[in-house]
Formats: structure tokens, sequence, C-alpha cells
């Protein structure tokens, strides 16, 4: 890959190639171009913000140590790739990734490329435990937790969700294990956040079990 130009990033220095460029073993964090096409502009926004650099924002972004890590978040035809060496590339693609969850438009990511990068980050606690949403209250009422589980059983099973309980049952397990309550309080904050991050989380804990 020959550098068209270096440029210095907010984050750190970066390699302009010609043309799209993925390392052999990087871990791409989109979907397919073609299933996310619909969205460049958004996704153009997104690495702006990242980056600071509107010039660049419209091109694959490369996240790399330079050597051996590294995470691709692929643009629609996008006529450059942007390297950009980091030493701790996981970390920053986790911030992207984050960001992106945050906007509630995670949809334009893989989620088992996703689930990945946070196991690889070391950063599946922070999965469960993510930055609070402002109004939400530091621990959800009892009442609250269970209630909205309560919903959340009916929500997937309306959706063809697999639940190992029905909604009354799953209340009455929840009320009496308090572990379990903590934990389903925690699943709601996240839910009320980032729908997708909640549902990745419990696919992450599936794949763990």
């Amino acid at each position: 890959m020959k550098c068209v130009k270096e440029v210095k990033l907010r984050r750190g220095w970066a390699c302009v190639a010609e043309g799209e460029h993925i390392p052999r073993g990087a871990l791409v964090l989109t979907k397919p171009p073609e299933k996310i096409a619909q969205y460049a502009d958004f996704a153009k926004q997104i690495f702006f913000k990242y980056l600071q650099e509107e010039n660049l924002a419209e091109n694959t972004l490369v996240i790399t140590d330079g050597k051996g890590r590294a995470y691709a978040f692929r643009m629609p035809n996008a006529k450059l790739t942007v390297v950009l060496y980091a030493d701790d590339p996981a970390g920053e693609a986790l911030e992207l990734v984050k960001y992106l969850d945050g906007t509630r438009r995670g949809f334009i990511l893989d989620e088992r490329a996703v689930a990945k990068l946070y196991a690889e980050a070391g950063a599946l606690g922070q999965l469960r435990r993510p930055p609070r949403a402002e109004g939400v209250p530091a621990e959800a009422p009892a009442a609250v937790a269970v209630g909205e589980a309560s919903g959340a059983a009916e929500w997937a099973e309306g959706r063809g969700g697999s639940m190992a309980l029905d909604a009354e049952a799953l209340c009455e397990a929840v009320r009496g294990d308090g572990e379990l309550l903590r934990l389903a309080g925690e699943l709601v904050e996240i839910y009320r956040r980032s729908p997708e991050a909640a549902r990745r989380a419990i696919r992450i804990a599936r794949g763990l079990a």
C-alpha cells in the first residue's frame, strides 16, 4: 500500500492511500458496503466527527497499530483508505462503535464482529455497564425493573424471540433473585439508551454460556 499523503489528525497520524485497502486479518466492523449504501451520508457524518477531517470522512477507515492488529470500517463507494495508526487500535475502534450505538445507528455494524471487538478489547463489562443516559436513575426501582423486564419478554415474543419463561414466570423469577433483579435493572438501562446494544449484550452472553 502506497501512501498518497500522510496527515496529522486529532487522534494521531494517518496514511491516505488510493483505493480500498483492508489489511489481511483485519476485523471488518461494518456490514458489506452494498447493505449500508443508503446510509453513506450518515456514515460520513460519523467518520467526520471521529477524524475531524471532512475531506477524509467519505473514505474507508482502518485503525491499526501497524503490527498486525487492525479494525476496518468500510465506507460505500470509498475512493481512498485512511489508515490511522494507534497504540490501542481495539480501544480506538471501540470508541467509534460506542458512538455509533449512542446515535442509535449501530445497524450499520456487523454484530458478530462488534462482539469480537468487545472481547478483544477486554470490554465486555463496559457493554453491560454503558454510561448512563441523562435522566436515568442511579438504581432502577425494583417494580420498574420487573415491569420493564416483562415488557421486554413480550417484545421478544412478538418478534419471534425465544423466551424460556413467559412474562408472568419471568417476573416471579426476577423478584425472587436479588442478583437477577440487579441484572434486569441494568439491562433495562442499556435498552433505554440503545436497544441494539441490549440485544448485542444478550447475544454475547449466550455465546459465552
